[in-house]
């Protein structure tokens, strides 16, 4: 009966390592610090340091709080990346699973989330992530969020107010 309850604990405790995610964290190069990022890239525009500031919040600070470094970088300094991040960090902080429940957000974010989503959309380079973005697109088209005219993306701004109402 030990040997039985030793066997078990054993394979649950393996078990238990092997299942749990690993502790993902980016440490900044020795020298670098993350006031110094920030300070270029609210002056410069640096999209290294940008990146590099982006990896290091991943996992060693809360979810959205790269989110105003996105936002300076996708608006001031025209970054198509950034305006992509923006829009996966307003989909993160509200807890949607992408496409599938973007109806939880409020108006207002939802419709700053799509712009986001769609100035990535006209401002990106032409790679495997922007036709998977085309397919999200095609999801939200389909779902009445975003209207396509004369090849124009846009927001379906009638859906939008017809969910105030509700």
């Amino acid at each position: 009966m030990k040997k039985l309850l030793f066997v078990l604990c054993f394979i649950f405790s393996i078990q238990n390592i092997y299942s749990q995610p690993p502790d993902i964290r980016y440490e900044l190069p020795e020298g670098v610090y993350e006031r110094d990022l920030i300070t270029n890239i609210l002056k410069k525009g640096n999209i290294n340091q940008y990146l590099m500031l982006h990896s290091y919040y991943f996992g060693n600070r809360e979810p959205g709080a790269i989110l105003p470094y996105a936002l300076i970088m996708a608006t001031k300094w025209n970054y198509p990346l950034a305006m992509l991040h923006v829009y996966f960090e307003l989909i993160i902080l509200y807890g949607c699973s992408f496409h599938k429940n973007i109806e939880i957000m409020d108006n207002y974010t939802r419709q700053m989330a799509l712009n986001f989503l769609i100035m990535y959309y006209k401002n990106g380079e032409e790679d495997n992530q922007k036709e998977s973005i085309r397919r999200d697109i095609s999801k939200y088209i389909a779902r009445g969020y975003i209207i396509e005219i004369n090849g124009e993306l846009l927001i379906n701004n009638v859906l939008l107010q017809d969910n105030c109402v509700k």
